[in-house]
């Protein structure tokens, strides 16, 4: 797989939003990608 950058201001450009809110969607995409699958002690706390 081929590696892909895309910054902040990048988001601003092609969003027309602010710079802050490019890092915000950065981020929130990052936790979706390596989001943790659920282990049995998660889910003992649960129960």
């Amino acid at each position: 797989m081929e590696r892909i950058c895309i910054y902040p201001k990048d988001i601003q450009v092609v969003t027309g939003k602010s710079e802050r809110y490019g890092r915000t969607v950065i981020q929130q995409d990052k936790e979706k990608v390596f989001k943790r699958k659920p282990s049995i002690g998660n889910y003992r706390r649960v129960l």
